[in-house]
């Protein structure tokens, strides 16, 4: 028999950082709201304004930095 009962796992991410690349999209998105809701302080990267801006609305309290993971050199002047 296959149940649909989800196992719902807390973690304490207190006075941690967390860098979600990506963050703008879906699956970036449901992880940025995990790492907050787990007392991380995160950090999203992101390439689209827009998109960034939205997530900044649904959620307050990440950080954004804008920054194109495929580009080396953007990376190494973020870090």
């Amino acid at each position: 028999m296959i149940s649909n009962n989800t196992m719902s796992v807390a973690y304490d991410f207190s006075n941690k950082v967390v860098l979600v690349t990506g963050g703008t999209g879906a699956l970036g998105r449901a992880l940025v709201n995990k790492f907050i809701n787990s007392s991380a302080i995160t950090i999203s990267s992101y390439r689209d304004d827009k998109e960034a801006e939205n997530l900044k609305s649904e959620n307050v309290k990440v950080e954004l930095i804008k920054m194109d993971i495929t580009n080396e050199e953007q990376i190494l002047k973020t870090m």
